[in-house]
């Protein structure tokens, strides 16, 4: 914090009065990492579908990295995954196609890639796997299975993965087949969907979407 505090002091800028922060954070789990982070995206599909949501006040003692984050800045603190679905979705033109049909959200990222199936608004389910284990034909057959809520967990994690995690089925949402991807390893989907840079700029895109859904959470203004 005091390095942020100089440089905005130096730079004749004010100092924040809120401080809204992301980490990739697999937490700390007696049962293995993978299969407790899995755990944790369940829980929030538990708890509510509505990614705005997804940001803690305070996060849970597992979430070790988020905890750390947390003390240092004061603020709000959210998963990167849950970010970057957050950056999406601040896109006009992706959350009002989601009140149409299912879409999905993918953020290739350089050590994790999450997708999300988004319907109404609401997180339907969630995919994640390690970007280095999956070639683009293997992670194309797992978005397959995974838009027919066919791909269990335990199968992702056999091949090296998270896995995944599904709310209640929407058989309204369809088949999920548009598509919003992000990420600096996105080129491995060139041609599968849609590449979005919310305000100009993909790698801000997690960023955006903390100050958007925080907005949106606190301002009563959350998807329903």
């Amino acid at each position: 914090p005091e390095f942020w505090t100089g440089l905005l002091r130096l730079s004749g800028l004010p100092q924040p009065h809120l401080v809204l922060a992301g980490a990739q954070d697999h937490g700390c789990h007696p049962h293995g990492n993978r299969q407790g982070r899995m755990q944790a995206w369940r829980d929030l599909l538990a708890a509510s579908a509505d990614p705005c949501s997804w940001i803690y006040s305070v996060p849970p003692p597992s979430l070790t990295r988020l905890g750390a984050l947390h003390e240092k800045t004061g603020g709000p603190v959210a998963d990167t995954g849950a970010c970057a679905l957050l950056g999406a979705l601040c896109e006009a033109e992706v959350l009002e196609r989601s009140f149409r049909e299912g879409i999905t959200v993918i953020n290739a990222g350089n050590s994790h890639t999450v997708a999300a199936l988004v319907y109404q608004g609401r997180v339907r389910g969630m995919y994640e796997h390690h970007t280095g284990m999956r070639d683009p034909a293997l992670l194309l057959e797992d978005l397959k299975q995974f838009r027919l809520s066919w791909l269990p967990a335990e199968e992702v994690q056999a091949s090296g993965g998270h896995g995944t995690a599904f709310g209640p089925y929407c058989e309204e949402a369809g088949g999920y087949a548009p598509t919003y991807i992000l990420g600096p390893r996105r080129a491995m989907l060139r041609g599968q969907g849609r590449f979005l840079a919310p305000h100009g700029d993909m790698m801000l895109a997690g960023c955006f979407g903390l100050l958007w859904g925080w907005a949106r959470a606190t301002m009563g203004a959350a998807i329903n």
